[in-house]
This record gives structure tokens, C-alpha cells and sequence, in this order.
């Protein structure tokens, strides 16, 4: 393996999920459960130093970005990530990056509740994030309610809110909805 060189581990066109580690088997689950999202999935194998024109090759094919990775957001090398591309990469989004770890908590020695703890649990919330990001809106009033309006139009709200401001109850709520 050469340092420094990521692997293209499967191509998609709708969304790039970098990552590295155990991520990438999780990644690669994800990928397979949700067959109706074509996932492309980037191995960086190294984090110093990273494989930067890996990274702009998988902004470019997808225009949307989850950074998965095992390590809490603060403090994160996904953090990082996100800030190189934002800086390199800009004109090549179609939507915000997203990141996805572990809770912001110390790690429990329970088994139970250290699988709770990494990011591959929250990786249920990213298809209610991909949805919005695809759409760039989702019609709230009409999923609770399925009113129209009094013209007979549908009614649409914009979410301008970053989707991890939601509760997780609202992002299941949303993922079960679209």
C-alpha cells in the first residue's frame, strides 16, 4: 500500500462518502442496504499524508460529501477534511459537507452502548440528510398534515437549518416520511 495514495472503493453519482478505517466496511454495509442511493465510497487509507487530488476527484463526481469516520466531530480529522474542502473545492458542491462520528462522549466499556457511541449508528440519519440535500427542501406541512393549500397548491417549507440541529427523533421522523 502506498503511503499516502486513497482507494476508489466503489463509484456512485448521487453522493461521496470519504472515510477510512473500520469506517469503510461500514460504508460499505450502508452502500449495500441502500441500494437506491448510489453511493461512491473513498478509502483514504492514510491520514498523513492525505491524498489530496483523491478528495477533489470525489467531490467532483458527486457534488455531495459525508465524511464518516470513528472519532468524535470536535476535534475530528473530518473536521479537517471538511475545512480543505470547503477552502479547495467550493465551486464543486451542490450541498454543505456532512459529517458523521462518534458521540461527543467518553467511550463506554459496555459493548452495548460502545456500538451506540460510534458513528455507524448515526449512519441512519444520513439517508433523511441525503434526501434533503438531493431535493434541497422537504415539504414538512405536507408530510405531517398532507394539506394543501387554499389555492390547492402543496404547501413548501425550506429548511434553512443545518440538518444535525434536528433532533434525532425529527430525522427519523423525516427518514421514515420521504
Amino acid at each position: 500500500i502506498e503511503i499516502g495514495k486513497a482507494r476508489h472503493v466503489r463509484s456512485g453519482d448521487e453522493v461521496s462518502i470519504i472515510t477510512y478505517g473500520a469506517a469503510v466496511h461500514w460504508a460499505e454495509d450502508y452502500a449495500a442496504e441502500h441500494p437506491e442511493i448510489s453511493i461512491d465510497i473513498l478509502d483514504l487509507r492514510t491520514l498523513a499524508p492525505l491524498d489530496y487530488h483523491a478528495i477533489r476527484e470525489a467531490v467532483k463526481r458527486t457534488g455531495r460529501v459525508l465524511l464518516l469516520h470513528e472519532d468524535t466531530l470536535i476535534g475530528g480529522i473530518g473536521g479537517e477534511i471538511a475545512a480543505w474542502i470547503a477552502e479547495h473545492c467550493f465551486s464543486l458542491l451542490d450541498a454543505p459537507v456532512m459529517r458523521c462520528g462518534s458521540l461527543e462522549t467518553p467511550i463506554p466499556f459496555n459493548i452495548e452502548l460502545e456500538q451506540n457511541f460510534m458513528a455507524k449508528a448515526r449512519l441512519i440519519m444520513f439517508r433523511a440528510w441525503f434526501f434533503v440535500m438531493l431535493f434541497s427542501f422537504i415539504s414538512c406541512e405536507n408530510i405531517k398534515e398532507n394539506k394543501k393549500s387554499t389555492d390547492g397548491n402543496k404547501k413548501q417549507i425550506v429548511i434553512l437549518q443545518p440538518l444535525h440541529s434536528f433532533s434525532t427523533k425529527t430525522l427519523l421522523y423525516l427518514k421514515d416520511s420521504i
